[in-house]
């Protein structure tokens, strides 16, 4: 009888790695069996890919929605609603409560309120704690062995990378998303501030912030790639894979390391839902103060009711990207997509495309819009659509002390 060879895949952990892909060779005439391959991965990376994400074979087989992850994303929702129903003003108390919850009483003895412009934010401890988290997993990564090398791989420049277009790219797709550009979000909190407002400012206080909070996490995350690369057997390079799971590999492995990790990894969960939070309904804010203002007839005495339905609208789309796997959430990607070794077919890179240009379009399309609702010849409308709106220049003289006439064209 010829032996028999099965593929495997073992549930146990040995050192912080799990076993996948065991080919076993069997026997039946002696009773003997040897693994004669055997491939290991990460217990961060098994539990995201094969517990959380459980990613099917192909973008062509979608899956089932992940209903745990439905209902996670049908409470997020619901937290930006209730965030921002009330204005920019009540979010920082909804904040406040959510780490009063957690942290306690000790917690309220530290909270300050800060001014920003005419109203006052009470953002509390969502500024100070990421800083304060970050700094104890940089303690915590820079003692694990081969923090050294994944600081030395984040320090090193490789000049010859300036010539590839999709670095200059990937820089550019961060500043506009870390900065909130184009997204309306900056122009609908700034429409808080006072009119005389330091905005010069405030913009390099914004970027400066930013951009030195980017550095140090990045300090953060290569010393623990770094300390995966040394259990891994692996170069640094292979470890350091970017894309959305690099947050729940690299920064749960360093909290595992902190004495009390349960106690560490529900307040960096908790800081992830925070800053997440942050950003969405930052954005949902852009996107409601435009409208609102534009319909203030319509929608200011419904704004309420307005917000629900955007949050449920944006919910059922959400939907879409919490299937098994996480192919249609790349399909979002305008470049060439590929997740891993999988090589998306053709169509999947057309409805990217299509997907991506549908943000894209609203700029060009929103100019050809109000360019054929503007009356007048070419050069009444360059003019009518380039001026200084009447109210707002009527403000900025009577700030200044000067009254002239306001005249309409």
């Amino acid at each position: 009888m010829a032996g028999i060879e099965a593929y495997g895949v073992q549930a146990w952990e040995m050192g912080g790695l799990v076993a996948l892909r065991c080919k076993i060779s069997a026997n039946p005439l002696h009773y003997t069996a040897s693994v004669t391959s055997l491939a290991w991965q990460h217990a961060a990376d098994y539990s995201l890919e094969r517990r959380a994400l459980q990613i099917s074979e192909g973008v062509e087989y979608v899956g089932g929605i992940r209903w745990e992850l439905a209902g996670t994303l049908l409470l997020v929702w619901i937290m930006c609603y209730f965030c921002i129903w009330k204005g920019v003003k009540w979010t920082g108390k909804a904040h406040a409560h959510i780490y009063s919850a957690v942290i306690g009483s000790p917690y309220k003895r530290v909270r300050r309120k800060l001014k920003l412009g005419n109203f006052y934010g009470v953002v509390y401890f969502t500024a100070l704690f990421p800083y304060v988290l970050l700094t104890v997993l940089l303690i915590r990564g820079v003692t694990l062995p081969g923090a050294a090398e994944g600081i030395r791989f984040y320090i090193s420049p490789n000049l010859s990378k300036l010539r590839e277009s999709e670095v200059w790219i990937d820089a550019v797709t961060q500043i506009f998303f870390s900065y909130g550009l184009g997204l309306g979000t900056l122009v609908a909190l700034g429409s808080y501030n006072k009119f005389t407002n330091n905005v010069y400012k405030d913009a390099l206080i914004v970027c400066s912030v930013n951009s030195s909070t980017s550095v140090f996490a990045g300090f953060v995350i290569f010393s623990v790639v770094g300390f995966m690369a040394h259990e891994q057997q692996k170069p640094v390079a292979e470890v350091a894979a970017s894309g959305p799971g690099l947050a729940f590999l690299a920064y749960p492995s360093a909290v595992l390391q902190l004495p009390g990790a349960p106690v560490w990894s529900c307040l960096f969960f908790l800081m992830l839902l925070c800053i997440g939070l942050d950003s969405q309904f930052c954005t949902m804010e852009g996107f409601v103060t435009a409208m609102v203002d534009e319909w203030p007839q319509l929608l200011r005495r419904r704004k309420e009711i307005f917000i629900a339905i955007v949050c449920f609208l944006s919910y059922l789309v959400g939907l879409s990207c919490i299937s098994e796997g996480v192919f249609i959430f790349n399909i979002i990607q305008w470049t060439p997509i590929k997740y891993l070794d999988y090589e998306y077919p053709w169509w999947s890179h057309f409805l990217g495309w299509i997907t991506a240009l549908s943000s894209m379009l609203c700029i060009p399309g929103y100019m050809i819009y109000i360019w054929m609702k503007t009356p007048g010849d070419l050069a009444m409308k360059i003019k009518l659509l380039v001026r200084i709106e009447d109210d707002v220049a009527a403000l900025r003289d009577k700030m200044s002390g000067v009254s002239p006439e306001i005249t309409s064209i």
